[in-house]
């Protein structure tokens, strides 16, 4: 997988090809992207300061964009029970997130 400036996730075989097309949020510069434990998923942060989960096999946004971060995420990554996304942005701030649900876990 790989996030682009010009607001794609893009993924890629072995090789370097694409596999698919590539998938847009609408959120601006893609600045962090991770990859779920079991490889469905993937967590996306953007310059627009919100984090969008991604189905891969389907190529989908699932539900809402998730809103808390007032500047660009510049880094994502899951728990290895992929019960917890964290966050982290421009602002200073790491937020911890249900990615069932998309809610914040606690405070800031």
């Amino acid at each position: 997988m790989s996030a682009s400036r010009d607001g794609s996730i893009r993924q890629l075989a072995n090789d370097g090809q694409p596999v698919g097309k590539p998938l847009y949020g609408n959120g601006g510069s893609v600045g962090s992207i991770a990859v779920s434990p079991d490889e469905t998923m993937v967590v996306s942060g953007s310059e627009d300061g919100r984090l969008r989960l991604w189905n891969v096999k389907e190529g989908r946004i699932v539900g809402k964009s998730w809103e808390g971060h007032t500047d660009a995420v510049t880094c994502t990554d899951w728990s290895p029970s992929a019960q917890v996304i964290a966050s982290g942005s421009g602002e200073g701030a790491i937020r911890r997130w249900n990615p069932n649900t998309g809610q914040q876990i606690g405070l800031p």
